[in-house]
C-alpha cells in the first residue's frame, strides 16, 4: 500500500516541478491547499480500497487479514533557486519565477500503525451495533444486503431465516416497511408495518437514463396490498412465539380457543379471496403492526423461545468470512476459462434487462443452482428445481418465492426460501493469470489476479456496502504505539 503511495506522489511531484519550472507557476501558502489535500485524499481513498479488496482475497483462502492505518500525513515543501530568479507577486499570492536553477521539493512524512492486540479486536470482532444497520438503512442502502451480510442470526429458528429475510425484503420493495432499532440493552430492530404504504407503480430510475421512455408494468394496487398482508402474517407467525405481551389468539380479535398461528393460518387464506380495499383494511385492523426483533446475549444462543428473537449481528471479520464462502454472496468467476465469461456475459445481461423492463436497479445477482443427483435426495432436487425455473422466468427482482398464503410449517416450502436466500450473489470476482486492462480494483494472490470489472455497477454497489461496514467499526490508531515513519525523499 506504500509504495503505490509513494509511486503516486513521486509522480505528481514530477509533474509540479515540471510546471514551476516551465510555467512559473507556484504552489505555496493557500494555493498548496488545492494541489495536497485533494491527490492525498484521492491517494488513500484508493489505497483503503485496495486494502480492502486485499483483505476479501485473503479470507477466500484463509489466510489472516491485516489493516494498516495512517496516523499522519505532515507535509512541507520548499522551494531552492540559485542563480538569479526574477520573482513577482499579485494579490492572489501566485508568484512567477524565471530564470534558471529552480527546484522544489516536497517532503512528506507518512506515519502507519499496523492494527494489532485490543484496537484489532475492536475494529475486527467487536459485532455491529443495531443501531448501525439502521442508520445504514437509512441511508438508502436495500435492507437485503445489509441484512444478509451484517446479521449472524435473525429468527428464532434457522429454517425460517429464508422466509423471514425474504419477505422483509418484499416488504421493503413495497415501501410497506419501517425499521428502527430498539434501544436499550441488548438492542435489535423494531419491523413497523406501514398498511397505507407508498403506491409502487414503477418509476424509471434517475441512473439508468435509458428507461425513461421503457413502457411501465401494469400495477394492480389491491393486488400488491394482498401481497403485503400475506407477507405480514407470513413475519407474525415465523415471530409468533417470541413477542411480548402477546395472549394468544385474543391479539388478532379470533376466538379465545383458537391458538395464535392457527388464527394467523386463517386470516391469510382468507386473504386470497378479498376483492375490496375495505376488507382488506378490516383484516389490517386486526393485526398487529410491530415486530420487535430483539437482541440476545451469546449465552442465549441455544435458547430461541425466551421470549424474544435471537438478533445476532457479525463482525467485520464475520462479514467478510460470511460473504466468502459458498452461498454466502460473493461469487468467483474464472475467466480464463470456457464457462466463466459465458456465466457472467448471462448475469449481466439479466441484470441489464431487469433495469431496461423494470425500471430497478437490481443489488445483487440470482445464480441457480447446479443439480447433482449423486449427493442429493431427490426432494432436494426437486426444491432446486423449482428455485431455479423462478430464477429463470423472473425478469424484475423479487425477494421471495411466493407472495400468497404461506405454510410456515412446511420445512419444504421454508428450504426453498432458503434456496432463495443463497442464490444471491452481491459481488462477483473474476479471477484471471493475466492482469486485467479495466478493473475498479483488484488484487494479486499467488499466481492469480483477483479483481471486480469497472462494468460491474452492481458488484462496485456492494463492495462499497461491505466498506461501509469494515469503514464504521473502525477505530483510531493508538497514541502509545510507535507508528511506523517512512519519509519519502
Amino acid at each position: 500500500m506504500g509504495g503505490e503511495m509513494f509511486i503516486r506522489i513521486a509522480a505528481r511531484l514530477g509533474a509540479v516541478a515540471t510546471a514551476v519550472f516551465l510555467c512559473g507557476c507556484q504552489l505555496f501558502g493557500p494555493a498548496s491547499l488545492e494541489h495536497g489535500r485533494v491527490n492525498y485524499n484521492e491517494s488513500m481513498q484508493r489505497t483503503q480500497m485496495h486494502e480492502i479488496f486485499q483483505n476479501i482475497v485473503r479470507v477466500i483462502h484463509t489466510e489472516p487479514t491485516l489493516f494498516v492505518g495512517i496516523s499522519e500525513i505532515d507535509a512541507s515543501t520548499t522551494l531552492q533557486t540559485t542563480g538569479n530568479p526574477q520573482i513577482s507577486a499579485s494579490k492572489t499570492v501566485t508568484s512567477t519565477f524565471s530564470g534558471p536553477g529552480i527546484t522544489v521539493t516536497e517532503q512528506p512524512v507518512i506515519k502507519y500503525v499496523p492494527l494489532q492486540g485490543q484496537e484489532l479486536v475492536a475494529q475486527i470482532a467487536r459485532p455491529i451495533v443495531a443501531s448501525s444497520i439502521a442508520n445504514l438503512l437509512d441511508s438508502n442502502w436495500h435492507i437485503v444486503p445489509v441484512l444478509q451480510l451484517a446479521v449472524y442470526r435473525l429468527t428464532p429458528q434457522f429454517d425460517d431465516i429464508g422466509a423471514a429475510l425474504n419477505a422483509i425484503g418484499q416488504l421493503d420493495r413495497y415501501g410497506a416497511l419501517v425499521i428502527t432499532d430498539t434501544g436499550g440493552s441488548p438492542a435489535g430492530l423494531d419491523l413497523y408495518l406501514r398498511p397505507k404504504f407508498p403506491s409502487m407503480a414503477p418509476v424509471a430510475d434517475e441512473r439508468m437514463p435509458e428507461a425513461q421512455n421503457a413502457p411501465q408494468p401494469a400495477f394492480n394496487m389491491l393486488q400488491a396490498r394482498k401481497d403485503v398482508l400475506h407477507l405480514w402474517i407470513r413475519l407474525l407467525r415465523i415471530y409468533e412465539d417470541t413477542q411480548p405481551s402477546r395472549s394468544g389468539g385474543t391479539s388478532y380479535q379470533c376466538p379465545i380457543s383458537e391458538e395464535g398461528d392457527a388464527c394467523l393460518a386463517r386470516l391469510d387464506k382468507s386473504v386470497s379471496t378479498i376483492d375490496n380495499e375495505q376488507a382488506l383494511d378490516d383484516i389490517f385492523t386486526k393485526l398487529p403492526a410491530v415486530i420487535v426483533l430483539r437482541g440476545a446475549a451469546a449465552a442465549d444462543a441455544n435458547a430461541p423461545r425466551d421470549g424474544a428473537p435471537l438478533f445476532l449481528t457479525r463482525s467485520a471479520l464475520g462479514v467478510l468470512k460470511a460473504a466468502s464462502r459458498v452461498g454466502g454472496g460473493i461469487k468467483l468467476i474464472d475467466m480464463d476459462s470456457q464457462e466463466g465469461p459465458a456465466l457472467l456475459h448471462k448475469l449481466m445481461q439479466a441484470a441489464n434487462a431487469a433495469r431496461r423492463t423494470c425500471q430497478i436497479w437490481p443489488d445483487y445477482y440470482l445464480l441457480p443452482f447446479p443439480i447433482s443427483a449423486s449427493s442429493q435426495t431427490p426432494d432436494f432436487i426437486e426444491d432446486e428445481r423449482t428455485v431455479n425455473a423462478a430464477i429463470s422466468s423472473s425478469i424484475c427482482p423479487r425477494e421471495t418465492l411466493n407472495e400468497g398464503a404461506f405454510d410456515t410449517s412446511d420445512p419444504r416450502v421454508l428450504r426453498r426460501e432458503v434456496l432463495v436466500m443463497y442464490s444471491r450473489q452481491f459481488i462477483l470476482i473474476e479471477t484471471s493469470k493475466t492482469e486485467p486492462d479495466h478493473a475498479y480494483v483488484s488484487s494479486f494472490f499467488g499466481d492469480t489476479w483477483y479483481y471486480i470489472g469497472s462494468d460491474d455497477g452492481i458488484s462496485q454497489l456492494n463492495f462499497w456496502l461491505l466498506s461501509q461496514l469494515l469503514t464504521m467499526q473502525a477505530v483510531s490508531p493508538p497514541n502509545s504505539t510507535t507508528p511506523v515513519t517512512l519519509p519519502l525523499q
